[in-house]
């Protein structure tokens, strides 16, 4: 039997930085801890319990920036590409070819906006085992932003969004 349960870095991930209030109370737990730290060394006037403190302070503000860390890497539009089957290199030619456009209607870059979803149609890959992503769409209630297909010759090239908007109501 192993110390360590099978499967604990998956569930590991999956809770650091989903949830808002461990998060917080993560933040909370390490700045109560500083001060804790500081009030040590200046009341007690003891240095031995001011590092312990400091040491329990270090390792809290520690899980709280790795729930930051993690809040923040999985909103990407890359990260999200990955779940769905995409290798890196595949995922970052997915993200050049798409050019989500902003406001201004320049390249926003890697994330997606309030509203916005991803729809992804994936094929066998032919040279090994695992899905390979055939066709990425980003739309919001307005309509299809941008969406990208995989060629014969194995690259991502843009799509016209009105294509497919076209192809989505003619199937339904």
């Amino acid at each position: 039997m192993t110390p360590v349960p099978a499967g604990w870095m998956t569930r590991v991930t999956a809770l650091l930085g989903g949830c808002r209030r461990c998060t917080r109370t993560s933040k909370i737990a390490a700045l109560c801890a500083w001060v804790g730290a500081f009030a040590a060394l200046l009341l007690l006037r003891s240095t031995a319990v001011a590092l312990a403190a400091a040491l329990l302070a270090t390792a809290l503000t520690g899980l709280w920036i790795a729930h930051l860390l993690a809040h923040a890497s999985r909103g990407t539009l890359a990260s999200m590409l990955r779940q769905f089957g995409a290798e890196p290199q595949e995922a970052r030619s997915i993200i050049e070819a798409l050019r989500l456009p902003d406001e201004r209607g320049a390249s926003r870059g890697t994330r997606l906006q309030e509203g916005e979803a991803l729809s992804v149609q994936r094929g066998e890959r032919p040279d090994r085992p695992g899905f390979r992503l055939t066709r990425i769409v980003v739309a919001n209630d307005q309509g299809v932003i941008a969406a990208v297909g995989l060629t014969a010759g194995g690259a991502y090239t843009a799509l016209d969004p009105a294509s497919i908007e076209a192809e989505a109501a003619s199937s339904s």
